[in-house]
């Protein structure tokens, strides 16, 4: 059920030379990936695999296709352009995660490296400019999970620490001021998660303490006051996860409680009332993820300003159109809050104060502005809510009230992928056959950087390639002659060990998307994505179970 695929021409991401969009597929984050040794309760998140924004959303599919859809008037789709999509459309290879924020997007590479793209003028994207991106850019190293806010962006690095950039306006960053940062600044230490809402953000430590901070006047900061919060305060023990929303927040604890607390007009909190709680209040039992919907700001109202002589300027206004999602731990999702367009997704449009069962069968959740999205266990991706902008995916315009099916096969293949065969296939290059240690893995080819610069060696593709160690990357610099080190082109025995790579990978200076494994302590990558890069020309003959490498002529799908 896959949409067409999209070509991506993004030139800050690529190398001036004609290769397309490789990017690299997909680790499942598990608990111990971003935790110090000394980590306690708190757990790193897994992967998103799928995020809703404002107008738009983001799937990772088991492929290692990035699918987005919805609005683009910010160019956060990453397809170059400011179209929406009605349907999903394929604009990446595979991330490990992605966020979907107000405008913008993040996601995160096996390798740890971020990117993001689309709105900042407030500096959300986090180059360093306020430039809105319509195709990826690089952002950081060494990253373990990501999150996107209305305006600003959040990201833990595998060494625990906290890093924010974007918009300040209500200390949403967290820094202790109200400057704009665009470019990652660093907040907190021995951090697990975090989650960026409307304005404000939320962070559970390694130790188990849940922090807030950012705009606090639906008492979404959770401190027992409305006072915004510049720095980080201590809300809460004992908490493993946490979402933020428009103007609430949710957090889970060890004991699967799931606790809520902030502006409750809609009933987003889900305790039965419409009673504002500044302070986190228990909802329900055997939770094992929770989605906060909404959207802080979603426009300007014209008033007049307190000088001599008033003159109209514009102020933010806030929505109170927040909803939450529960996933129990038996696989049934729940939702309550303000269902306007659906996004409770019970075929109604009435607002419920308590959670009320949707789905079953569920392991992923997600929340955006007005939508709603979960991934079955049969890897089904299933949207609803607001659709004005094409953000359900389906295809229209119109309000989805109930799930829709809009994906097939959302997953991480790398992830999943534990063990590699010998490949049996003989190849050939410009019509000489030539010995290389191959390992098929998923019915694809993976070789060693260094083995296809030999077999391209006196070729008109000729390239170079070295591993810097300084940067844990392997580099490779085209119409180079490769100098042989030593055993290139010698096989492949059994493998052992086997797990995605983590290593970056560079074709003359410009970061590549390949997919990749670690076999052995030693880089395979898959062919095709290798010579695609290389725009060299490879083909299959199953008649003769080959594959034919043929220099002379440039890449073709």
């Amino acid at each position: 059920m896959f949409a067409k695929r999209h070509n991506n021409k993004n030139k800050r991401l690529y190398a001036p030379a004609a290769f397309a969009a490789v990017f690299a597929l997909a680790l499942i984050l598990s608990a111990g990936d971003a935790r110090p040794a000394d980590a306690a309760d708190a757990r790193a998140p897994e992967a998103a695999l799928v995020s809703l924004g404002y107008r738009h959303g983001a799937a990772i599919a088991s492929g290692g296709e990035l699918f987005t859809w919805g609005g683009s008037d910010y160019g956060q789709l990453g397809d170059g352009k400011r179209e929406d999509f009605l349907n999903p459309e394929e604009t990446l290879y595979g991330a490990v995660s992605a966020a979907s924020g107000g405008g913008h997007t993040l996601a995160l590479r096996a390798d740890g490296t971020l990117w993001a793209w689309g709105g900042n003028d407030r500096g959300q994207v986090g180059d360093g400019s306020r430039e809105a991106w319509l195709d990826p850019v690089f952002i950081m190293d060494s990253v373990a999970s990501v999150s996107a806010g209305e305006d600003f962006s959040l990201a833990v690095k595998t060494d625990g620490t906290l890093w924010a950039w974007g918009g300040n306006s209500y200390g949403q960053i967290g820094d202790g001021s109200r400057e704009d940062r665009l470019s990652p600044v660093k907040i907190a230490d021995g951090v697990a998660s975090a989650s960026g809402g409307g304005r404000h953000g939320l962070a559970v430590k390694t130790d188990g303490t849940l922090w807030a901070w950012g705009c606090n006047d639906g008492g979404q900061v959770g401190d027992g006051t409305r006072v915004t919060r510049l720095n980080p305060v201590r809300v809460m023990v004992g908490a493993v996860s946490a979402s933020a929303g428009g103007e609430s927040s949710l957090a889970i604890k060890t004991d699967g409680t799931l606790w809520s607390w902030g502006e409750n007009a809609s009933g987003q909190i889900g305790d039965g009332t419409r009673v504002t709680r500044l302070n986190p209040v228990k909802i329900m039992d055997s939770v094992a993820a929770a989605a906060n919907g909404g959207s802080a700001v979603t426009g300007y109202a014209s008033v007049a300003d307190s000088e001599p002589s008033p003159s109209a300027v514009y102020i933010p206004y806030t929505t109170t159109e927040g909803h939450g999602l529960a996933l129990k731990t038996d696989g049934t999702l729940w939702s309550w809050g303000y269902n306007g367009y659906g996004q409770l997704g019970d075929g109604s449009r009435v607002a419920r104060l308590s959670p009320a069962r949707v789905l079953s069968d569920v392991k992923e959740i997600s929340a955006g502005s007005g939508t709603s999205a979960a991934v079955k266990t049969d890897g089904t991706l299933w949207v609803w809510g607001h659709n004005n902008y094409g953000q359900v995916g389906d295809g229209s315009r119109e309000d989805r009230l109930s799930p829709v099916k809009v994906l097939e096969d959302i997953g991480g293949v790398l992830a999943a992928a534990t063990e590699a065969e010998v490949s049996r296939q003989r190849f050939f290059v410009d019509g000489i056959e030539t010995r290389i240690g191959a390992y098929n893995i998923g019915g694809a080819n993976y070789l060693k950087a260094r083995d296809v610069a030999a077999a391209l060696r006196g070729t008109a593709k000729r390239f170079s390639v070295s591993f810097n160690p300084g940067t844990m990357t392997v580099e490779a610099d085209s119409g180079r002659e490769y100098v042989p080190i030593g055993g290139e082109l010698s096989g492949v025995g059994a493998a052992g060990s086997v797990s995605p790579s983590t290593h970056g990978v560079t074709l003359d200076g410009a970061r590549l998307y390949l997919r990749g494994y670690n076999i052995d302590g030693a880089n395979y990558y898959m062919l095709r994505d290798f010579l695609k890069a290389l725009d060299v020309s490879v083909a299959h003959d199953s008649a003769s179970d080959s594959v034919t490498i043929d220099t002379s002529k440039g890449y073709a799908d």
